[in-house]
């Protein structure tokens, strides 16, 4: 009784969320951009996600990185604002704003009150048209990211991964991280960086998920005039991942006075793979293995032997 209970509870929800978005969700076309529009009278607040599809994939191998540092330099000043007034003026408006690159897209996320949507988005498109990357504050977020790169070294569990990414996907084009590398982020300058913002202005396709009252109709025209995004006709194509290796391989990465041992094991899964119904039962294998607390593997190596901590 207990479970049709909960069946029909869950069936209830489904069946609500269907019909509200149903009611609510609107598709819109602003100045050939699609508009993804979640209508909510809920809060006088407001959620606006720009998707680029456009990712680290498309960054120069030597300058690695720079669509990231590109996104995080935005905010660094323009002709007519400094780095201190861009981030006051926003601070005053409660606006909250981030951003995030993978390989294969990026966003940027803006949030905060309704009534302040227009000076904001204002401000977030003048950053998107006129931002010019002054090389202090450049060098100074280089050098910041540099010293935390080199610091991974104690971070024994993040350079594991990173080496397991770099062996695993080599040849790929997906071997390096977003971010970059210590010898790729050194040689980015605020030329590469403006260039690569024109590249996302004028050539990313780009899509605007928006969720927010009625008011926020005003910002059509401000993404119109402002940022002056315009449908793009030519998509840059995203490889698929391929296999890389066929045999078994064991890699060793030595890192002197270590007081740890990490072993990872595992591959790439291709995109034929990831859509097998096999990958049902990998999952379940690898969180019967690994993946926390419960597993098998961790219950004799951590319990019952005290081997490891994680």
């Amino acid at each position: 009784m207990i479970y049709k209970t909960l069946i029909l509870f869950m069936a209830a929800n489904f069946a609500f969320a269907t019909n509200y978005l149903d009611e609510n969700l609107k598709k819109l076309n602003w100045n050939g951009v699609d508009v993804i529009w979640l209508e909510d009278e809920s809060l006088p607040t407001y959620d606006v996600t720009v998707y680029f599809r456009e990712g680290a994939l498309g960054d120069d191998k030597i300058y690695s990185g720079e669509t990231e540092m590109m996104f995080n330099q935005l905010s660094s000043g323009t002709d007519r604002f400094s780095q201190k007034e861009i981030i006051e003026a926003l601070e005053f408006y409660g606006a909250d704003y981030s951003f995030r690159v993978t390989h294969e897209f990026s966003t940027f996320s803006l949030s905060g009150l309704v009534k302040d949507i227009v000076p904001t988005m204002k401000m977030v498109c003048h950053l998107f048209s006129d931002a010019k990357f002054p090389t202090r504050e450049l060098k100074r977020t280089k050098s910041r990211i540099i010293s935390a790169l080199k610091s991974s070294v104690s971070n024994h569990s993040a350079l594991a991964n990173m080496a397991f990414r770099y062996e695993a996907l080599k040849g790929s084009g997906y071997e390096t991280p977003a971010g970059g590398t210590i010898d790729t982020i050194s040689k980015i300058n605020s030329k590469r960086l403006s260039k690569r913002l024109e590249y996302f202005n004028k050539n990313a396709l780009k899509r605007i998920y928006v969720k927010g009252p009625n008011d926020i109709n005003q910002m059509e025209s401000i993404i119109k005039n402002d940022c002056d995004w315009k449908k793009v006709a030519n998509v840059r194509e995203i490889p698929e991942v391929k296999k890389i290796r066929e045999s078994n391989e064991v890699i060793f990465v030595p890192v002197p006075n270590a007081n740890q041992a990490q072993v990872l094991i595992g591959r790439i899964m291709t995109a034929s793979e990831v859509r097998s119904n096999e990958l049902d039962y990998q999952s379940f294998a690898a969180n019967f293995l690994g993946s926390g607390f419960t597993s098998k593997l961790f219950q004799s190596l951590r319990v019952q032997k005290g081997l490891t901590y994680s």
